[in-house]
């Protein structure tokens, strides 16, 4: 038997069929129970289902491959009126030709209004699994819960580094959490060794790691993907080099004239960034800790800054010491109502936004003299050694820095020595010839000490 034929013997040997026009099919009466069908004379298989409800639809009515053997199939083509006879002839010629060739179009349109809810379906579960700026608040909360003390730092990087933005084409943006592969971050972790900054890339490298690790005890995946990932060993070589670099005190003087510089502009982003430095070149202190600085930090008289346990690498509460040149600054920061934050360029949020200032304030240290690389970090670095260039000792150097004594001597030695660190911020900005440009920075509540 012939396909078409098979098509003609689906459709009933004794089904009558017409050659429908629209007067017939406005004409066709329904049944007065269940449904009955008019079948086209013209497009062989077409017929209109008549139902006793008043519903009207096309449908095309065939045989598998195999004669009268095959399965019998339909497919509905669409309802009258919304599809007219010569779309549904039209319709019903094409499916035609695909039986001829042996396809079966009704198990084609059911596989695929399977597949399509197979991707509704995933797209669903796709929409409501974690993705990665969910988990990092989730993570932040649970921080928060615990009392960890670097919690601000510790998320802030990841945010920063992970999440990114739209500028940061090097982040993973705000995927699903189990889309983060191992290769992902290592390509990040790479990127900041292959720009000079092996101590970032540690960091980042060891808090993914523990975020992930927290994020897998949570079933928010299935196991972290950094698991076994571990630092490269450095070769003989790099274990030689001494990390970052000092800055002399002519080159600590030029920065520090650059900063004033940068200060002394208009505004923005960069005045304020001036100023932090000069900041980190005074105290010693990390970056991040002395860009969170808050004015309730801040005793009456500018004397004292008081880093807070949470805000603190170590967790520790640490009191700085302010020379005459820190005061003046710190002073002549602006107020912003609802703000807390000493340093901040748009009196909201701390100053951010270091890659794209750096580089403008390593230009003027340049003019200024400054030759070759250096970092934020290596303020930290000149400081402690400017300390033992004035005659510091050791051991109150390293207080200043908030850098703990060991254990035992921690326990029972808790002497903060707060005398001498007032007198070793006083040398030190004596040394940098600083005590009296201070008076002619604008805001300063004066130079003399307790």
């Amino acid at each position: 038997m012939r396909m078409d034929e098979a098509i003609s013997e689906a459709t009933g040997r004794g089904a009558s069929r017409v050659r429908l026009t629209a007067r017939r099919i406005e004409d066709a009466m329904p049944p007065e129970r269940g449904e009955r069908e008019l079948h086209d004379s013209l497009a062989r298989g077409l017929s209109l289902r008549l139902r006793a409800t008043g519903g009207r639809s096309w449908r095309f009515t065939y045989r598998t491959a195999g004669g009268r053997a095959g399965s019998l199939r339909r497919v509905t083509i669409g309802t009258y009126p919304a599809v007219g006879l010569a779309d549904a002839r039209r319709e019903a010629e094409r499916l035609r030709g695909l039986v001829v060739v042996g396809r079966d179009p009704a198990a084609e349109r059911k596989a695929a209004l399977e597949a399509e809810a197979a991707r509704d379906r995933e797209a669903e579960r796709a929409a409501a699994e974690p993705r990665l700026a969910d988990g990092l608040a989730a993570y932040d909360a649970y921080l928060a819960r615990r009392g960890v003390r670097d919690r601000v730092n510790v998320v802030s990087a990841l945010r920063r580094r992970l999440l990114g933005d739209a500028n940061a084409s090097t982040a993973l943006g705000d995927i699903r959490l189990k889309d983060i592969a191992r290769t992902d971050v290592a390509r990040i972790v790479s990127g900041l060794e292959a720009d000079g900054l092996p101590g970032a890339a540690k960091a980042l490298r060891q808090k993914t790691a523990t975020f992930l690790n927290w994020a897998a005890d949570e079933g928010l995946i299935d196991a972290n993907p950094l698991a076994g990932m571990r630092q490269r060993r450095a070769t003989r070589m790099e274990r030689l080099k001494t990390p970052g670099r000092m800055l002399d005190d002519d080159e600590l003087r030029a920065l520090l004239r650059a900063c004033r510089t940068a200060a002394s502009g208009p505004g923005g982003g960069l005045k304020v960034l001036g100023d932090v430095v000069t900041i980190l070149a005074l105290t010693g202190q990390r970056r991040t800790e002395t860009a969170r600085m808050r004015f309730e930090d801040l005793d009456e008289t500018l004397t004292w800054w008081r880093i807070p346990g949470e805000e603190a690498k170590n967790g520790v509460p640490h009191p700085v010491p302010l020379g005459p040149m820190a005061r003046a600054i710190i002073a002549a920061q602006p107020r912003h109502e609802s703000c807390p934050w000493v340093f901040t360029s748009n009196g909201r949020t701390p100053v951010s936004g270091w890659s794209k200032l750096e580089p403008k304030l390593r230009m003027l240290a340049e003019a200024e003299g400054v030759e070759g690389r250096w970092t934020l970090h290596d303020l930290r670095r000149s400081f402690r050694s400017g300390l033992t260039r004035i005659g510091v000792d050791s051991e109150l150097a390293e207080i200043m820095l908030n850098h703990r004594p060991e254990r035992l001597r921690a326990i029972y030695d808790r002497e903060p020595r707060i005398r001498e660190r007032e007198k070793a911020s006083r040398r030190w900005e004596e040394h940098l010839g600083l005590s009296k440009s201070a008076s002619s920075v604008p805001g300063i509540l004066g130079t003399d000490h307790p």
